[in-house]
């Protein structure tokens, strides 16, 4: 969270490698029309793998891992969660096709981060609410002491610096709002902003 106050991310620089690819995406934007009407199956296939791969990479960050060959029908098809992780990666689909689908209506507010907490940790008993009990990240390191990563927003501190948090990010949103108003655009900036804050609700990492 404090990497938000005090004007750091504005002095913050953008790798080269970066701007290229955000110069690559603003030049596939204007053809995604021509794509999807020449390419529709293409485009699927695409759209399938990101989702896959998107809630691969973000469930194993939180340590979260299933088999390979349940990842893909518990995302993209009906397949019954077996166990914890796999609940979990419902959830985190879940969750996702709420903001792929209406993004356009979901307002940056604590009562969504609650919201896709929810969807994320259904099942378990803090789905849906804040830390009630103060934590920290720490580092595991081989041969080393553990060491903290993060220093974490207090539980008391928690709902007001999330009150916060989605605050700051409806003034940059309204900011943008020229440079970036396409639904794909606008759920990619919810899918970052809302998914990763919903799914660290329990640990809100603060440094």
């Amino acid at each position: 969270m404090n990497s938000f106050r005090n004007r750091r991310l504005r002095d913050f620089s953008v790798p080269m490698s970066t701007n290229w690819l955000l110069n690559d995406l603003a030049e596939a934007k204007g053809k995604q029309e021509l794509y999807t009407r020449q390419s529709p199956q293409v485009l699927k296939t695409l759209r399938e793998m990101a989702l896959v791969q998107s809630v691969e990479s973000s469930n194993r960050i939180e340590g979260v891992t299933v088999a390979a060959d349940r990842l893909r029908p518990l995302v993209l098809g009906k397949a019954r969660p077996k166990d914890r992780s796999e609940s979990e990666i419902a959830g985190y689909r879940s969750a996702l096709n709420l903001i792929h689908t209406k993004a356009e209506h979901l307002p940056i507010t604590p009562d969504l981060m609650r919201r896709l907490h929810k969807l994320c940790q259904e099942g378990s008993g803090d789905a849906g609410q804040f830390k009630k009990v103060d934590n920290e990240v720490i580092e595991l390191r081989p041969g080393a002491a553990p060491i903290i990563r993060f220093k974490c927003v207090t539980a008391k501190a928690t709902p007001a610096a999330v009150d916060e948090l989605c605050l700051v990010y409806r003034h940059a949103l309204i900011r943008t709002t020229s440079r970036c108003s396409s639904p794909s655009a606008r759920s990619f900036s919810i899918s970052c902003a809302s998914i990763r804050s919903a799914t660290a609700m329990g640990a809100c990492p603060a440094s």
